[in-house]
Order: structure tokens, then C-alpha cells, then sequence
């Protein structure tokens, strides 16, 4: 379990090392250079035992920045949810800035499982899967315009595991799942691919996509889907 309060917002993380280097180099006359290091509006400092450095603002500083912060909240299931634009991604991963205490931010990692949108519905990370569930993304959709977040989650929860299996390493691939729920849903004659890409995934894991997009209510056409699956297992058996 980890303990957060707040979150600050991934744009002013940026901020804040500008600030810091506006410090030095903003002072004009060795009095205004003199009273900067007296009272520095911004403090770092090395956490004991790990490789973090804690921020430290001033009042000031921190209006001066628009500081924001959002609570965490958590689900029944005891998942935390944060706002999407808490959320800092760079090559180790992804991570956020808590609020331990007043004034003070410091990083955490953290790992994202589902990204549904701001307050408003807009998300930057579900066009990638919107070709492969196009059914029950209409409904999500549609629910979430209402304002209707259980009729949202109840059509698009079934889908993340569908999701994940298509874009599964290596990702690149993710196109052959895509292709092969397009014939399956009778959007495409033939389950073929340029450069036979369409063998780059084995049987076993279109079994699973069709398992799961049944699941998921993703087939459009169930008794096509069946139709087809048994020509596709005719072939491979």
C-alpha cells in the first residue's frame, strides 16, 4: 500500500525547474542576489536512502506557479484514481508529485492500469483500441456523454483484457488482432494482411481474442463471427 494526499498537475513539473534556475540568474544587483539566497523560494533536498530530492516552495512561489493539486480517490475495489494530468511518463515509467506535506512535493512512481478520461471524457489513450471494440465503444461513448460513468465502465471494463492481449509485446503486431476482428465482424472479405503479416500472431492467440471480444461484446454480428471462426479453425487444425 502507498500513502498519497495530492497530486500536482504534469505541467508543473516543468515549471518548477525553470523556477529553480530563474533563481540565480533573474538577480540584477548583489543586494537582490544577497536577499535570493537569504530567502530562496524554492528548496531541494535529498531524500535519506533512495536517489529523490524533495521540492520545497514558498507560499509565493507556489501562487506564482499555480501550484494545483486534486485528491486522490479510490474505488470500493480499492483502486486509486487520479487525474490524467497528474501523471508524468518518461522512459523508467510513470510517476506523479505528492503533497506529504504543506508546501512540499516530492515523486512517486506509480503504475497506470486504465486511463478513462478527464472530467470532461477526454483522453489522449484510447484511440489505439478503438478499431479493435468499436461496438462497445459506441455504447461507452454514448453512456459517458450522458453522464452515465456506471453505463460507461460497464461496457468498456470487459474490453481492457481484449485490449491488452492485442497489444500485447510484440506490440507492433497488435494490427494482425485488429485485422482479424475486422473480418471477423465482416468489415473485410478475407483475413489477410500485406507481407503475410497476418501470421506474425499464432492460433492460440486469435482463439483468445475471439474469446475475449465475445466476452466484451465486441462481435457485431455474433453468428458471422461464429460462421468465420469455425472457417479459421478449419484451417489451422
Amino acid at each position: 500500500m502507498w500513502r498519497l494526499q495530492h497530486f500536482i498537475r504534469a505541467s508543473v513539473s516543468a515549471v518548477l525547474v525553470g523556477a529553480l534556475q530563474l533563481t540565480t540568474s533573474g538577480a540584477t544587483s548583489p543586494a537582490l542576489a544577497e536577499a535570493a539566497v537569504k530567502i530562496p523560494p524554492a528548496q531541494v533536498e535529498p531524500v535519506a536512502g533512495t536517489q529523490l530530492k524533495r521540492i520545497k516552495l514558498d507560499s509565493k512561489a507556489v501562487q506564482r506557479l499555480d501550484v494545483q493539486t486534486a485528491e486522490v480517490r479510490q474505488e470500493p475495489s480499492g483502486k486509486k484514481i487520479i487525474p490524467y494530468a497528474s501523471v508524468i511518463y518518461d522512459l523508467k515509467g510513470a510517476w506523479v508529485y505528492t503533497n506529504p506535506e504543506p508546501l512540499t512535493y516530492l515523486r512517486h512512481s506509480v503504475t497506470v492500469e486504465l486511463i478513462r478520461g478527464d472530467e470532461l471524457g477526454y483522453s489522449d489513450a484510447l484511440l489505439g483500441a478503438f478499431a479493435a471494440i468499436t461496438v462497445p465503444a459506441a455504447a461507452a461513448l454514448a453512456a459517458l456523454d450522458q453522464g452515465d460513468l456506471a453505463g460507461y465502465d460497464a461496457a468498456m471494463n470487459p474490453t481492457v483484457p481484449l485490449s491488452r492481449l492485442i497489444f500485447e509485446p510484440p506490440t507492433f503486431d497488435y494490427k494482425v488482432g485488429v485485422a482479424f476482428l475486422a473480418w471477423l465482424n465482416g468489415l473485410q472479405p478475407h483475413f489477410a494482411m500485406l507481407g503475410g503479416l497476418h501470421h506474425s500472431r499464432p492460433a492460440g492467440h486469435l482463439i483468445r481474442v475471439f474469446e475475449l471480444a465475445a466476452g466484451a461484446r465486441a462481435l457485431a454480428g455474433p453468428d458471422l463471427a461464429a460462421e468465420r471462426m469455425t472457417e479459421f479453425l478449419g484451417k489451422v487444425t
